[in-house]
Protein backbone atom coordinates (compact mmCIF):
# COMPACT_ATOMS: atom_id res chain seq x y z
CA UNK A 1 0.00 0.00 0.00
CA UNK A 2 1.35 3.41 -0.96
CA UNK A 3 0.33 6.78 0.46
CA UNK A 4 0.30 9.31 -2.38
CA UNK A 5 -0.19 13.06 -2.74
CA UNK A 6 -2.24 13.74 -5.87
CA UNK A 7 -1.89 17.00 -7.74
CA UNK A 8 -2.27 18.53 -11.17
CA UNK A 9 0.40 20.17 -13.32
CA UNK A 10 -0.48 21.60 -16.74
CA UNK A 11 -3.74 19.60 -16.85
CA UNK A 12 -1.89 16.33 -16.10
CA UNK A 13 -2.81 14.34 -12.99
CA UNK A 14 0.30 13.31 -11.04
CA UNK A 15 1.11 11.71 -7.69
CA UNK A 16 4.19 11.44 -5.48
CA UNK A 17 4.95 9.24 -2.51
CA UNK A 18 4.16 10.97 0.78
CA UNK A 19 7.34 9.62 2.37
CA UNK A 20 9.55 12.43 1.10
CA UNK A 21 6.85 15.10 1.25
CA UNK A 22 7.10 17.57 4.12
CA UNK A 23 4.33 20.13 3.60
CA UNK A 24 2.17 21.95 1.08
CA UNK A 25 2.12 25.75 1.14
CA UNK A 26 0.47 28.40 -1.00
CA UNK A 27 2.58 29.68 -3.88
CA UNK A 28 4.80 32.50 -2.62
CA UNK A 29 6.90 35.07 -4.44
CA UNK A 30 10.07 33.45 -5.69
CA UNK A 31 13.43 35.12 -6.07
CA UNK A 32 14.38 34.80 -9.73
CA UNK A 33 17.85 33.57 -10.53
CA UNK A 34 20.24 34.75 -13.22
CA UNK A 35 20.62 32.02 -15.83
CA UNK A 36 18.76 29.38 -13.83
CA UNK A 37 18.40 25.80 -14.96
CA UNK A 38 15.38 25.75 -17.24
CA UNK A 39 13.18 23.95 -14.71
CA UNK A 40 14.08 26.14 -11.71
CA UNK A 41 11.36 28.71 -11.12
CA UNK A 42 13.37 30.48 -8.40
CA UNK A 43 14.29 30.39 -4.73
CA UNK A 44 12.01 30.73 -1.74
CA UNK A 45 12.76 31.41 1.91
CA UNK A 46 11.47 28.63 4.14
CA UNK A 47 12.20 29.21 7.80
CA UNK A 48 15.40 31.08 6.97
CA UNK A 49 16.67 28.48 4.49
CA UNK A 50 16.89 29.04 0.74
CA UNK A 51 14.90 26.39 -1.09
CA UNK A 52 15.01 25.88 -4.89
CA UNK A 53 11.56 25.60 -6.44
CA UNK A 54 11.09 23.47 -9.55
CA UNK A 55 8.48 24.03 -12.25
CA UNK A 56 7.47 20.45 -13.13
CA UNK A 57 5.65 21.57 -16.27
CA UNK A 58 8.94 22.87 -17.64
CA UNK A 59 10.95 19.92 -16.37
CA UNK A 60 8.58 17.34 -17.88
CA UNK A 61 8.07 19.30 -21.12
CA UNK A 62 4.33 19.63 -20.53
CA UNK A 63 2.56 22.38 -22.48
CA UNK A 64 2.13 25.23 -20.04
CA UNK A 65 1.25 28.90 -20.28
CA UNK A 66 3.56 29.65 -17.30
CA UNK A 67 0.85 31.70 -15.60
CA UNK A 68 0.35 30.45 -12.07
CA UNK A 69 -3.06 30.88 -10.49
CA UNK A 70 -4.19 31.53 -6.93
CA UNK A 71 -4.87 27.79 -6.61
CA UNK A 72 -1.17 26.97 -7.19
CA UNK A 73 0.84 25.50 -4.33
CA UNK A 74 4.39 24.52 -3.56
CA UNK A 75 4.94 20.96 -2.38
CA UNK A 76 7.98 20.90 -0.10
CA UNK A 77 9.96 17.67 -0.47
CA UNK A 78 13.16 16.29 0.98
CA UNK A 79 15.60 14.23 -1.08
CA UNK A 80 19.17 13.34 -0.19
CA UNK A 81 19.11 15.80 2.72
CA UNK A 82 18.10 18.74 0.51
CA UNK A 83 14.75 20.53 0.68
CA UNK A 84 13.19 21.61 -2.58
CA UNK A 85 9.78 22.70 -3.76
CA UNK A 86 7.72 21.71 -6.75
CA UNK A 87 4.94 23.86 -8.13
CA UNK A 88 1.53 22.22 -8.43
CA UNK A 89 -1.32 23.96 -10.23
CA UNK A 90 -3.81 22.26 -7.90
CA UNK A 91 -3.61 19.85 -4.96
CA UNK A 92 -6.13 17.04 -5.42
CA UNK A 93 -5.67 15.23 -2.11
CA UNK A 94 -4.01 12.28 -0.43
CA UNK A 95 -4.91 8.67 -1.08
CA UNK A 96 -3.84 5.11 -0.35
CA UNK A 97 -3.23 2.88 -3.35
CA UNK A 98 -2.77 -0.88 -3.24
CA UNK A 99 0.32 -2.07 -5.06
CA UNK A 100 -1.90 -4.33 -7.19
CA UNK A 101 -3.78 -1.26 -8.47
CA UNK A 102 -0.62 0.25 -9.96
CA UNK A 103 -0.39 -0.49 -13.67
CA UNK A 104 2.43 -0.34 -16.22
CA UNK A 105 5.11 -0.32 -13.53
CA UNK A 106 7.44 -2.50 -15.63
CA UNK A 107 7.02 -0.28 -18.70
CA UNK A 108 7.30 3.07 -16.92
CA UNK A 109 10.22 2.17 -14.64
CA UNK A 110 12.78 2.41 -17.43
CA UNK A 111 15.82 4.66 -17.03
CA UNK A 112 14.35 7.22 -19.42
CA UNK A 113 10.89 7.49 -17.85
CA UNK A 114 10.30 9.61 -14.71
CA UNK A 115 7.33 7.50 -13.55
CA UNK A 116 6.92 4.43 -11.38
CA UNK A 117 3.44 3.51 -12.61
CA UNK A 118 -0.09 4.70 -13.20
CA UNK A 119 -3.32 4.09 -11.31
CA UNK A 120 -6.96 5.01 -11.71
CA UNK A 121 -8.62 7.31 -9.23
CA UNK A 122 -12.11 6.77 -7.85
CA UNK A 123 -13.32 9.06 -10.66
CA UNK A 124 -11.59 6.71 -13.15
CA UNK A 125 -8.89 9.26 -14.05
CA UNK A 126 -5.43 7.99 -14.88
CA UNK A 127 -2.83 9.36 -12.47
CA UNK A 128 0.89 9.08 -13.21
CA UNK A 129 3.08 8.32 -10.19
CA UNK A 130 6.29 10.34 -10.37
CA UNK A 131 9.72 9.12 -9.37
CA UNK A 132 11.12 12.40 -8.04
CA UNK A 133 14.66 11.07 -8.01
CA UNK A 134 14.44 10.66 -11.79
CA UNK A 135 12.47 13.84 -12.39
CA UNK A 136 14.94 16.02 -10.58
CA UNK A 137 18.64 15.97 -11.20
CA UNK A 138 19.39 16.78 -7.58
CA UNK A 139 23.12 16.86 -8.11
CA UNK A 140 22.65 19.54 -10.77
CA UNK A 141 20.27 21.54 -8.59
CA UNK A 142 22.44 21.39 -5.47
CA UNK A 143 25.60 22.12 -7.47
CA UNK A 144 23.86 25.17 -8.96
CA UNK A 145 23.42 26.54 -5.43
CA UNK A 146 26.56 25.78 -3.41
CA UNK A 147 25.50 28.14 -0.62
CA UNK A 148 22.22 26.36 0.10
CA UNK A 149 21.94 25.14 3.67
CA UNK A 150 21.40 21.42 4.00
CA UNK A 151 17.89 20.84 5.31
CA UNK A 152 17.29 18.09 7.80
CA UNK A 153 14.48 15.59 8.00
CA UNK A 154 11.42 16.43 10.07
CA UNK A 155 9.89 13.43 11.76
CA UNK A 156 6.37 14.56 10.96
CA UNK A 157 4.90 15.25 7.54
CA UNK A 158 2.68 18.31 7.35
CA UNK A 159 0.70 17.77 4.15
CA UNK A 160 -2.35 19.99 3.93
Amino acid sequence: MQQLLNFTVADTRLAIDLEGTRKVIPLVALRPLPKPETCIAGLMNLGGASVPVIDLALRLDFPNNNAYTLAASIVICLREGQMFGIIADRIDGVCSVNDEAIELADVLRSDSMPYTGVYRSEQNCQILILDLDKVLDLACIVDSFPDLEQSHTNTQNDVA
